[in-house]
């Protein structure tokens, strides 16, 4: 059906957007300056 399909696409997105937010934090968390 079409609503089961909108909402598996919405969950999708909405665990792509949580990775790729913890992605971003990790990033300002972790500077790169400590790696060098």
């Amino acid at each position: 059906s079409l609503l089961n399909r909108f909402d598996t696409t919405t969950s999708s997105w909405k665990g792509f957007n949580y990775l790729a937010f913890m992605a971003i934090a990790l990033k300002k968390f972790y500077k790169p300056q400590k790696f060098r």
